[in-house]
């Protein structure tokens, strides 16, 4: 018996979950869960058609921090609907959403400070790239929005490990 195994990039988890935030927004109807679910949309529509991504894994240097500041802000704007009492939209599917984001960005994160060790990049700066994940990884739970403030934080010094 063999088993195949599809490993996604963060590029198709985000390309995926913007599939699902489209078809759950036909369903909705309040006026603040549409918006917040337009806003994240228009973030991740933006993020997963950018040119800063070097296939499914990799952003490049100077124009990657673009892509992670759309994906922080389209968890910002599901956190908010999250947090509004008064949303329609199910919690729990709200939740799922933020998370996939969170774990695609910790994801560019790891990838590029796996690339800086695999090619002898300055242990210094990748030591601090990991100490910035983990930071992130604690935090990712409780604190979504923080979390990728320190993945980004942990992919812009894995790439300075390397220039």
């Amino acid at each position: 018996m063999s088993v195949t195994v599809t490993i996604r990039g963060p590029r198709a988890i985000l390309q995926d979950l913007l599939i699902q935030l489209v078809s759950l927004r036909g369903t909705v109807a309040n006026q603040p869960d549409a918006s917040a679910l337009d806003a994240a949309i228009k973030r991740l529509s933006r993020l997963t058609t950018n040119p800063s991504w070097s296939g499914d894994l990799r952003l490049r240097l100077k124009s990657g921090t673009v892509v992670l500041n759309q994906a922080h802000a389209a968890a910002v704007r599901l956190s908010g609907l999250l947090k509004n009492k008064k949303h329609s939209t199910d919690s729990n599917s709200l939740q799922s959403f933020i998370d996939r984001i969170v774990s695609a960005e910790q994801l560019v994160a790891l990838t590029a400070i796996d690339d800086a060790a695999r090619l002898g990049g300055d242990a210094r700066l990748i030591a601090r790239a990991k100490a910035a994940l983990a930071a992130g990884d604690a935090r990712a739970a409780t604190n979504p929005s923080r979390a990728m403030v320190f993945y980004e934080k942990a992919w812009k010094t894995a790439k300075a490990a390397v220039i």
